[in-house]
């Protein structure tokens, strides 16, 4: 049996959601490591369509715009994610399929979130890099001690 804890790092690692479509009790989950390098080159559209939300006070729109450009793929996904055919997914109603979509982003996004932040961090990264070897002067000292003893 599992302690409480137990259950609750699990959840981190598994974000499993259990959740009532159409009438049926479904477990959204979120795509295993194999299964995100298998569908890599969709994910990676779909998470570079999401870079304008990352900045964006209009992110929810913009999310599901660029989800709704990738429609076949998401489709794809979603089921994976559920375990129903995409033609049942087609076929739910438009509340039901907005709710079953939230579902899969709740499981999901963190994928996109970690590519969004590496991009955005090895973009600074390089940044910084280009101008610490021009000898730019506008870069902040590592410390706040002077050690050239120009005080």
């Amino acid at each position: 049996m599992q302690s409480p804890g137990e259950a609750d790092d699990l959840a981190v690692l598994f974000p499993d959601v259990a959740v009532e479509i159409a009438g049926e009790t479904l477990t959204m989950r979120e795509l295993r490591f194999g299964e995100q390098l298998k569908y890599h080159a969709i994910l990676a559209r779909v998470a570079d369509a999401l870079k304008p939300a990352a900045q964006s006070q209009d992110a929810l729109n913009l999310i599901l715009d660029a989800l709704a450009e990738e429609h076949d793929a998401i489709l794809t996904l979603v089921s994976v994610c559920c375990g129903k055919p995409v033609e049942w997914i087609q076929g739910l109603s438009s509340q039901d399929g907005e709710r079953l979509l939230s579902e899969w982003w709740v499981a999901n996004h963190g994928f996109f979130v970690r590519r969004v932040a590496r991009a955005t961090l090895a973009g600074a990264w390089a940044a910084n890099h280009a101008r610490a070897a021009d000898g730019d002067a506008s870069l902040p000292p590592l410390s706040g001690t002077d050690t050239t003893g120009a005080n």
